[in-house]
């Protein structure tokens, strides 16, 4: 088994200081440090400090893999733009957590499997450098989508963590079209897409981004005081979230307004209506292989059959390279004479000539007796 490990750190709305730096150095002699990244791969050892800490204090991302079947991804998020109450909504197990730290939620997805071992993991899977590919998903979330939470919750549905009872937390517009940062994290923590496809029919469509006059009309109807503060944080750059927290509260404010969605579906529920999809995806699966099969062998019955009238013109002169081809005592030249051969019995058959043409077969074997590789290939090629 790899002793393969993977940890990944990103800061992203401040960058390390000098002494920060330095403490990460002391950390391991092998890191690659940068002021906004810590990236280091063990083939032994471990990482000397805490994950989770070291997300609380320094950086705003983490991603961890090991050869083990082990994942992590989290995500750290001013509580400005997400609250506490609302992230427990999605995630409160084992897999999917959440925690309050200073003026930080701290989202934790990750899996490590019991028996120490994952039978579909190989040197191929080492995922390095996909966080990048994550990290959008929170700029998302800190904006009011709440997508990355209800997929964190069906994390915890798929590996088995939530009874089959349990309500779903209210579900966010857009499942049905998610942007490739979720993929991303979906195709990571390798959650059941069938699962993703399931929850996304109770999922509305996702509102088009509001346009400049929208925009306006929410900010016309904000009270002056609100909009004095606000106006006044910008010029002193007091909160370089200040975009975001008013995108989340337009959001907020959009979804009021919104109509109802469907009735909460169960964990169970979820789950099964996943294993019809699995069933029809399987079975059109097949079909087309099916279909795909029977159109490679049209293909493959017209190419022969030209291949066919192509022999059939040269008269003799095929049963003359067959002679020529033995003579050499070669055995490429031994496979070339067979499939010739092959061939030949085939356009017999088409011909209604069968009887002539076995009986030159015959008569080829007969005088090719001695050579026991000949006629080895000959059995092989039902021409015995």
């Amino acid at each position: 088994m790899s002793e393969y490990q993977y940890y990944e750190f990103q800061a992203i709305d401040r960058r390390l200081t000098e002494d920060q730096m330095r403490q990460l150095r002391d950390m391991s002699t092998r890191v690659t440090i940068t002021p906004t990244s810590f990236v280091n791969v063990y083939h032994w050892g471990d990482l000397k400090g805490d994950p989770k800490r070291l997300v609380e204090r320094m950086f705003d991302a983490h991603l961890y893999t090991a050869g083990w079947g082990s994942r992590q991804v989290m995500l750290k998020v001013p509580k400005r733009q997400l609250s506490l109450k609302v992230a427990e909504q999605y995630c409160d197990t084992d897999v999917a957590s959440a925690w309050s730290h200073g003026s930080s939620v701290v989202l934790d997805l990750s899996i490590h499997p019991e028996d120490g071992a994952d039978e579909y993991w190989n040197e191929d899977d080492q995922e390095e450098g996909i966080l990048g590919s994550i990290v959008a998903a929170r700029t998302d979330l800190a904006r009011g989508d709440l997508r990355l939470l209800y997929i964190a919750w069906l994390f915890s549905a798929d590996v088995g963590e939530l009874e089959d009872d349990e309500l779903e937390p209210p579900v966010p517009p857009g499942l049905g079209e998610l942007p490739g940062s979720l993929e991303s994290l979906i195709s990571f923590l390798r959650i059941d897409p069938y699962l993703v496809a399931a929850a996304a029919e109770g999922s509305e469509e996702a509102p088009d981004a509001p346009g400049d006059e929208e925009l306006a009309d929410w900010v016309a109807n904000l009270p002056a005081k609100t909009k004095d503060k606000m106006l006044v944080r910008l010029m002193r750059m007091e909160d370089q979230f200040l975009g975001q927290t008013l995108m989340r509260q337009f959001q907020e404010a959009r979804k009021a307004d919104a109509p109802a969605g469907p009735a909460s579906r169960t964990v169970g529920d979820l789950l099964f209506r996943a294993a019809q999809l699995r069933g029809e995806g399987e079975r059109a699966a097949a079909e087309a292989s099916r279909r795909a099969e029977e159109e490679r062998q049209r293909k493959a019955a017209v190419a022969r059959g030209k291949r066919l009238d192509a022999l059939k013109k040269q008269g003799e002169r095929p049963w003359k390279q067959v002679d020529e081809l033995i003579a050499t005592s070669k055995p490429r030249q031994y496979d070339e004479a067979v499939a010739l051969l092959v061939d030949l019995r085939d356009l017999g058959v088409r011909e209604g000539a069968e009887a002539a043409v076995t009986e030159r077969l015959d008569a080829l074997g007969a005088r090719y007796a001695n050579r026991t590789a000949l006629l080895r290939r000959f059995d092989a090629a039902g021409l015995g």
